[in-house]
């Protein structure tokens, strides 16, 4: 009898998650795209959880967590800063990463701390690289290769939002 290794199935979760994640804002049913979003994280944390990755499974249950109160975290800055800080420690005591793990769960006070994205646009295009990046240093060093080969996709779209933010700046069309 044969048994499919860990490390395949974490590939075969996270490659649908990738699928999920990209078509998503494709769909055209708001709640749809939402499911499809919510179930890529949802498949994103399974893939970290059958490699072990304990800080990826934790980052990403509080991703998806966060949908619960997004429109306090959304509202009100102390909220998502003490969500924020409440992902990161629990991120940090589930980590068997080294410092990957414990950048990544830094990374989780960034992405809910909430700016004004049309005044700061190249401001969260510069949070959305870091913390791109760093999801790519945990995924390489815990051997999540189609994490880290998705990471390297949202750099590449950070990079295009950054690339973006700098044009309608120099255009003057915004403040940012």
């Amino acid at each position: 009898m044969t048994t499919l290794s860990n490390d395949f199935m974490s590939g075969v979760f996270g490659a649908l998650g990738i699928v999920l994640y990209i078509v998503a804002p494709f769909l055209s049913d708001e709640k749809k795209a939402l499911q499809f979003r919510l179930f890529s994280e949802a498949l994103f944390a399974l893939m970290f959880f059958y490699i072990s990755a304990f800080a990826g499974v934790s980052y990403y249950i509080f991703m998806l967590a966060s949908i619960l109160i997004q429109k306090q975290i959304e509202t009100n800055w102390l909220v998502s800063l003490i969500y924020g800080s409440i992902a990161c420690g629990v991120t940090i005591l589930f980590n068997n990463a080294g410092n990957p793990g414990i950048f990544l769960a830094g990374s989780l006070i960034l992405v809910f701390l909430k700016f004004d994205e049309k005044k700061l646009m190249s401001f969260t295009s510069y949070i959305d690289f870091l913390t791109s990046l760093i999801l790519g240093a945990y995924s390489f060093k815990v051997h999540a290769w189609v994490s880290f080969i998705f990471s390297i996709l949202l750099i590449l779209v950070a990079v295009a939002g950054i690339i973006s933010a700098v044009k309608i700046r120099r255009s003057g069309h915004t403040d940012t």
